[in-house]
């Protein structure tokens, strides 16, 4: 829903402003997401850290939960010379069970609708 009040298209790649078509670097996500967490005092499991990396398992999983293809999340990931192996071992958790979030953010992302 977010995402189509922000009028963004298919293409525009997540965590960009709208138009950018340049992937966000992993350094930029990574800053952002760990002072999100600790203005949410949210700290990672003991013996974890979290990272620009989390975010893209995050999105690989949510969208494949839903169904999204994984050429469709790596493109989305700006991974899209990674192969669908490499985004699957690397990046999903099969066992993860698909969610409200994941439909409002990455519904659009599907070929077929539910």
């Amino acid at each position: 829903m977010a995402m189509k009040l922000a009028k963004a298209t298919p293409g525009q790649y997540l965590f960009t402003p709208l138009g950018n078509h340049t992937p966000l670097p992993t350094e930029v996500a990574t800053m952002w997401m760990r002072e999100g967490l600790s203005l949410t005092n949210v700290c990672a499991p003991a013996g974890a850290r979290y990272s620009g990396h989390s975010l893209r398992a995050g999105t690989a999983t949510s969208g494949r939960s839903i169904g999204c293809s994984l050429e469709a999340i790596a493109t989305l990931m700006g991974m899209k010379n990674k192969s669908k192996t490499t985004v699957s071992a690397n990046y999903v958790d099969a066992l993860a069970e698909p969610d409200a979030a994941a439909w409002e953010l990455y519904e659009r992302y599907l070929v077929s609708r539910r």
